[in-house]
């Protein structure tokens, strides 16, 4: 059966300040300790870091990659989805023993089943830099929360046409500057489900922060916890997160005024929807919210960062989590059967939240922070445009697109 995590246990990831400020915290137990925060940009694509990787203490430059044992590894396969008229597979690939070895990586290229196939892709120069990570500071190779994370990791988004058949499998090589080249990193494609409907409704909602690999907020929050038999497990619960925003059309803004009190936005107190049948696994209603812009009202924990919230598991074995939501207004309980857009409550700006909006993601598993995030798509929406410079009005595009069975894309506007 699946180890459960020792929450007790020093665990480390990144609490998203979301829309304003990103901050890392280190966790113990229910406690919770700021450890650096800086000041977002203040558009869509955000400044981030990613929460992972220590610094190795060794260094061995007289064994050669396949020597020093460096390994490439997906620990969690990708599932295909449409977007933007291609199949995308998002996943993690990790290279082992690259910090200790003072090794450094010019390249990646994925390949089509197997070392003999076709190329996909080739993540090198500027794009891979934006791509590839290594270490994150504070942090140091003495903390037992790194046990072996010597690791670098490539966030891979690669796609193929719509018409081309999907590969059974994705395999890796990865160049270096010393001319060294190691292959392997196989990871098996899954083409399971991934239709849902939309957690809100109607004309001009923003898909802030959406499913990209551009995305610097869902993207890249990496968790790492301790397992009860000792393992370190590593997980992106929100690798295809949204936080879902509403634009008017008086104004064509997310608020009115000047944004300085919940009301103002236009999304607040919106019906959320469940996505599909199912069951509701965990349901927290009761958290205070605070005006957009401040400091949380209560301390944040791993339980209580997604504020107010459901989680259901779904008839096929997914689940979802819809986070933020307004105290007072969680219409479900735990056990409780919910259909297809049945309301479950209301939009707000509970938990770990700068401002109104609903953080949904789908994952596998009902511990929503600590799980793996599955990709989505939706039978039918409109695209009317995408939206980046959040403080000006948007403008929509000469005429909406119908979309169907796709994932929506990072800055894109819907009527949904």
């Amino acid at each position: 059966s699946r180890a459960k995590a020792n929450i007790s246990s020093l665990q480390s990831f990144w609490i998203r300040n979301h829309y304003i400020n990103e901050a890392l915290f280190v966790i113990s137990g229910d406690s919770v300790t700021r450890l650096t925060r800086r000041e977002m940009l203040k558009t869509a694509v955000g400044a981030g870091l990613a929460p992972l990787i220590l610094s190795g203490c060794g260094r061995s430059s007289a064994d050669t990659p396949e020597q020093a044992g460096v390994v490439p590894w997906v620990p969690f396969p990708p599932r295909a989805v449409k977007q933007g008229g291609q199949i995308v597979f998002g996943y993690e690939l990790y290279i082992g023993r690259v910090l200790s070895l003072g090794l450094t990586i010019t390249g990646i290229q994925i390949l089509r089943d197997g070392p003999t196939g076709t190329e996909i892709k080739t993540y090198e120069g500027a794009e891979l830099a934006q791509c590839l990570f290594s270490k994150v500071i504070p942090f140091s190779a003495e903390e037992a929360i790194f046990k072996g994370g010597d690791y670098a990791v490539l966030l891979a988004w690669p796609s193929i046409d719509v018409s081309a058949p999907i590969p059974a499998a994705l395999y890796h090589r990865v160049f270096f500057s010393n001319g060294a080249v190691i292959s392997g990193g196989t990871a098996s494609i899954s083409t399971e489900a991934t239709l849902i409907s939309p957690p809100v409704k109607g004309w001009g909602w923003f898909a802030n922060f959406g499913p990209s690999n551009l995305d610097t907020h869902h993207r890249k929050s990496i968790t790492i916890m301790q397992m009860e038999d000792g393992p370190f497990k590593i997980s992106i619960s929100q690798r295809f997160a949204t936080d879902w925003m509403k634009i008017d059309p008086s104004n064509m803004r997310l608020y009115s005024n000047e944004g300085e009190t919940n009301e103002d936005f236009y999304c607040y107190g919106a019906e959320v929807l469940a996505v599909a049948a199912g069951t509701v696994r965990n349901a927290l209603d009761g958290l205070p919210e605070g005006p957009p812009g401040t400091d949380r009202p209560v301390p944040m924990t791993s339980q209580n960062a997604f504020g107010n919230s459901v989680v259901i598991e779904f008839d096929d074995g997914r689940y979802g989590a819809y986070c933020h939501l307004k105290p007072g207004t969680v219409s479900v309980a735990a056990n409780q059967r919910v259909t297809p857009g049945q309301v479950i409550g209301s939009l707000g700006n509970s938990g770990n939240s700068d401002c109104p909006h609903l953080h949904f993601h789908v994952c596998n598993s009902p511990e929503a922070l600590f799980s793996e995030g599955l990709p989505f798509s939706y039978a039918s929406y409109q695209l009317l445009g995408t939206y980046t410079d959040l403080f000006s009005p948007w403008t929509p595009s000469a005429s909406p697109q119908t979309r169907t069975s796709e994932m929506p894309e990072i800055n894109q506007v819907l009527a949904l």
